[in-house]
């Protein structure tokens, strides 16, 4: 019988931050400019959190983004504030980047 092996804190960053995921994702082929809107753009992030609502891969593409700390953009269909919020939610003493 083999040991059971339980990955390590920096084996589960480095598995969060693989992009293998991408090539399943909802968006792969939608506009940049679903998930990059600009402020006061003509395109609101409503539509790319539909395509992320959808998506198969979408808590891969939300650990991605928290582990890489992706600052622009709509990744796993949270937004750029969404995302700030909820690491200030899970980790209340680490405010800002480190």
């Amino acid at each position: 019988m083999t040991p059971r092996h339980n990955p390590t804190a920096a084996e589960e960053r480095l598995a969060a931050t693989s992009t293998a995921w991408m090539s399943d994702a909802a968006c792969r082929h939608m506009p940049a400019e679903l998930f990059f809107p600009e402020e006061g753009g003509r395109i609101s992030d409503r539509a790319g959190k539909a395509v992320c609502a959808e998506c198969p891969t979408r808590i891969r593409c939300l650990e991605y983004a928290v582990v890489t700390r992706q600052h622009v953009g709509i990744w796993g269909g949270l937004s750029e504030r969404q995302r700030l919020n909820m690491r200030r939610r899970t980790w209340p003493s680490r405010r800002g980047p480190t």
